[in-house]
């Protein structure tokens, strides 16, 4: 994607960013220490600065920043227990609302071409996990590519056999990152996979009550 994007970016960014190489790593990832007002930002090698995933990890710290640290990414406190099961579904529940706002956000800065390249490729490998396996757990990794792919102007008609896709695409709609929208569009999307508890969305963590 280039460095000069990359470099866009990180001029969007006040705190500072501490990038860290480590072969290990297999998914890019984010930390937000905002009393320290650093970003900390896993990586493979130097050459990922210019990879996409580089810039959807510039993307959480820039919301975190400009609207809440949670964005960037924040953590879980609970007031009951919930079960392991549970657990993962709230964490992608939630995963999939922060995921939406950080690559419309990237949309903005990339342009709708780039993205749409992106994710036309993803919406290839999201037919063939389809065609394998329909399981919850399948739906909670992938659905959140599906608003994302329908803001895009992508064909998501596969959605159309999976009620649990279908009302990802119902409620997460677009908007302005708020607390507000993320606790509202992660309550909803609860409810959907039938869960009783509800979240409580602050600056720096979410509550599950």
């Amino acid at each position: 994607m280039g460095k000069e994007n990359i470099k866009l970016l990180m001029a969007e960014l006040e705190w500072e960013v501490e990038i860290i190489k480590d072969p290990k790593v297999q998914i890019f990832n984010i930390i937000t220490k905002s009393q320290e007002k650093r970003h900390i930002i896993r990586i493979r090698k130097e050459e990922d600065k210019e990879d996409l995933n580089f810039a959807h990890e510039l993307i959480h710290a820039y919301l975190a920043e400009k609207v809440a640290p949670v964005f960037g990414v924040g953590g879980f406190k609970s007031e009951q227990k919930p079960t392991e099961e549970d657990m993962f579904r709230i964490y992608h529940i939630v995963g999939s609302v922060v995921e939406y706002f950080v690559e419309m956000k990237l949309i903005q800065f990339l342009g709708k071409e780039v993205m749409r390249e992106k994710y036309m490729e993803g919406l290839e490998v999201i037919k063939s996990i389809l065609s394998m396996d329909q399981s919850e757990k399948s739906m909670l990794l992938i659905m959140d590519a599906v608003p994302i792919m329908r803001d895009l102007g992508l064909d998501i008609s596969f959605a159309d056999p999976y009620i649990i896709l279908l009302k990802v695409s119902e409620i997460i709609q677009p908007a302005e990152p708020s607390l507000e929208i993320l606790e509202e569009y992660s309550n909803s999307l609860l409810k959907v996979f039938g869960l009783s508890v509800e979240l409580k969305v602050s600056p720096k963590e979410i509550t599950i009550v």
